[in-house]
């Protein structure tokens, strides 16, 4: 397969793919916003990861370019580069920062999630940012960084591809693979623990359910990012090594990477379960009533809830919220 253009066949095979990411990263970013789910520091992780997916997807979709005309280096060609790379960057990073946040949420430990909300935000589109510079900026062995390769432009060297990809995605997978580690050991360990002392069962069953509730959320994301990242790893024309050769494992490793952003909006709708919110508002309209107001008053308050109790614990002032009238609850289904 020619390095220097996209073969008709082949992007015709994984553009539709990147195309249907970008709408399912669209779609997360509108339910994120119109329900105000980003009132919550969860909903704000995920319209990090939501924001990354669909950059993402646009530098990938911008190849129906290259399909009839060859990919050659050029102003389109660096800022299809510049945009693939901060985005890759950024998706990493913010599968970190999720799984970071379980670990934390898991173990209590609210207090310290307003500090990794700052940090990951500098370091996931700081740090992708600042990547993403010196590719375009820098030149290696008098070439430019950024170049075409297979289906796009990225970084056309090979020699240094792993520094500015996949030396992140494996220190990314150690560092997730930690925090879910300790996430697990913590449930064990607390489990056992309830087994051998006298404790509140109301509130160990209260607990019990918060920690189900944060892993059905929060805990798919970065177990997905494996799923999506390490096949194009383990491709030798993508990664460095010589490791598989197959041209159908090229294609499928293409083809699970372009779809990142359609398996994160499938993930986030089944999890938040966004598609019955949906169909609630359906219902609502043809009804005639005034439920898809009463949806979005819940999730608002929801959030905000959850956004004031981790204010609580971190001892700044909590936001003072008032209650819902009660003909807003009694109508509420």
């Amino acid at each position: 397969m020619d390095d220097h253009f996209c073969d008709e066949s082949f992007c015709l095979v994984f553009l539709p793919f990147a195309t249907l990411s970008l709408v399912g990263a669209s779609f997360m970013i509108f339910c994120l916003t119109w329900f105000r789910l980003w009132r919550s520091s969860s909903g704000r992780f995920i319209l990090a990861l939501a924001t990354s997916d669909w950059l993402h997807a646009f530098s990938i979709v911008m190849s129906y370019h290259w399909v009839y005309t060859p990919l050659e280096d050029g102003s389109f060609c660096q800022a299809q580069a510049f945009i693939l790379q901060f985005a890759d960057i950024a998706c990493i990073f913010c599968g970190c920062a999720i799984s970071i946040y379980t670990y934390l949420m898991v173990t209590n430990r609210k207090h310290l999630v307003r500090r990794l909300e700052y940090i990951s935000y500098i370091v996931s589109f700081g740090g992708a940012g600042i990547t993403a510079i010196i590719g375009a900026a820098g030149q290696y062995d008098g070439e430019p960084i950024y170049g075409p390769i297979g289906p796009w432009c990225w970084v056309s060297s090979t020699q240094i591809r792993p520094a500015f990809f996949f030396a992140w995605i494996y220190t990314s997978g150690a560092i997730i693979v930690v925090f879910y580690a300790l996430t697990l050991h913590y449930i064990w360990t607390t489990t056992g623990a309830t087994k051998n002392i006298e404790v509140d069962l109301e509130e160990h069953n209260r607990r019990s359910a918060k920690v189900k509730k944060i892993m059905q959320k929060m805990a798919w994301y970065p177990l997905l990012y494996f799923c999506i990242f390490f096949p194009r790893t383990l491709d030798a024309r993508l990664g460095f090594g010589n490791l598989i050769h197959s041209d159908g494992y090229y294609v499928f490793a293409i083809i699970v990477f372009t779809s990142n952003g359609i398996l994160n909006a499938l993930l986030y709708g089944y999890t938040r379960n966004i598609f019955a919110l949906f169909r609630g508002q359906t219902d609502s309209t043809q009804s005639g009533n005034n439920r898809p107001t009463q949806l979005i008053r819940s999730d608002t308050i929801t959030a905000n809830a959850d956004a004031r109790s981790e204010m609580d614990a971190s001892g700044v002032e909590s936001i003072q919220e008032s209650p819902p009238s009660p003909s807003l609850e009694d109508r509420s289904p």
